[in-house]
């Protein structure tokens, strides 16, 4: 295990839409999507690369509900890390109100494009259709390059990005520690003791300087406007941190 001097921290909402930024800016228009969905459901990075598109549940238009995302269905028996089938994360976190419209418009995109590759001849029809259109190993190079492109060498995983999301959740009081823990599928309290240390994660904030806070800013206000325009703006470069020591 890691030491408590080396132990990972999670990653501050205001890193979280600077690489999410960069990551459009790269030309990974639903990586950025993943990205933020994985910072809103806590889900681990494998976990949220593996749904299909018919895992992510709209309600019936006009009336109302909360979009949900089905992880490990039985039928496909696949489990989970903690050996659980049909984990449901409702998609209802105040970081992007509307995610689960953002995330119904992936599906639409990612069948679209199945349909148009079938009708091609170089994609078997029948099959079940990924939410995403990247693995793991492209995903974790392309977010590579934009801690590189920033300058965030503390943001060494993607489950800093999971842990961020718990931490700003419990921070803010958008959900009890029980909600929290539960929605991390964690078998216990004391796992989440990494997510009440607000002064680490202040300290990795204020290293930022105003460029990069201002783009953080103005990614998470603007970011479902930005994902269906499908263009967003330059992020700051590496320069933009302040030096605290």
């Amino acid at each position: 295990k890691n030491s408590p001097r080396r132990s990972r921290r999670p990653m501050p909402e205001k890193f979280m839409w600077l690489l999410t930024g960069a990551l459009v800016v790269a030309g990974e228009v639903a990586m950025s999507l993943y990205h933020v969905s994985l910072f809103d459901t806590y889900l681990r990075p494998t976990a949220l690369l593996w749904p299909f598109t018919d895992d992510v549940v709209s309600p019936k238009q006009g009336e109302g509900g909360t979009h949900v995302l089905i992880v490990s269905p039985v039928e496909r028996d696949v489990a989970t890390k903690t050996n659980t089938f049909d984990e449901t994360v409702l998609l209802d976190g105040s970081l992007v109100p509307n995610l689960g419209e953002l995330l119904s418009l992936q599906v639409e995109r990612q069948e679209k494009k199945r349909a148009a590759d079938v009708n091609a001849g170089v994609a078997e029809g029948g099959l079940p259709v990924p939410l995403w259109d990247f693995d793991a190993r492209r995903m974790f190079l392309q977010w590579r390059g934009a801690v590189t492109l920033l300058g965030l060498p503390e943001m060494e995983t993607l489950y800093q990005c999971r842990h961020g999301g718990a931490s700003r959740d419990l921070l803010l009081k958008r959900r009890t520690e029980t909600e929290i823990q539960a929605r991390l599928h964690h078998a216990s309290a004391g796992s989440s003791r990494i997510y009440k240390k607000p002064g680490r994660l202040l300290q990795l904030v204020n290293t930022l300087g105003p460029s990069a806070l201002s783009y953080a800013s103005r990614i998470r206000d603007n970011y479902s406007k930005y994902f269906l325009a499908g263009k967003f703006p330059e992020p700051p470069v590496a320069q933009s941190r302040v030096d605290l020591s």
